[in-house]
């Protein structure tokens, strides 16, 4: 808070002048960016060194095997898609419900094998 030399009065006045006499209070000069550097900021903390986190490998441990997607994929479908590739499962599901509503499920066995197929290709990668 400014304190007024000429009356004496304290003011939070943001624009430089006393409210109690309409003196002028002296603006301390901005520093430069080397005093800035040298001299310590007693308002603010000194900011705390950051941790540096490891980074983590999001890969898996292991490669996926081939013959379990074929096999959960072969059991439940594009459900079991969801072992091998997450997208392929959502592909394939909604072509497999599209295939069955207009083939009245004529056509299924072909997407269950393109599903088989595509899981397969999945783990492989």
């Amino acid at each position: 808070m400014p304190f007024c030399d000429q009356c004496g009065s304290t003011s939070r006045d943001i624009e430089g002048f006393c409210r109690g006499c309409g003196a002028r209070f002296a603006i301390p000069a901005a520093p430069t960016p080397q005093e800035n550097i040298s001299s310590p900021n007693l308002s603010c903390p000194t900011p705390r060194p950051t941790t540096v986190l490891s980074s983590m490998n999001l890969a898996p441990l292991r490669a996926k095997s081939v013959w379990i997607a074929i096999f959960r994929t072969a059991l439940f479908g594009p459900i079991g898609m969801l072992y091998s590739t997450v997208t392929g499962a959502l592909v394939m599901a909604v072509v497999s419900a599209v295939v069955l509503i207009l083939a009245s499920g004529w056509w299924l066995w072909v997407t269950w094998a393109v599903c088989i197929v595509w899981a397969a290709l999945a783990a492989r990668e």
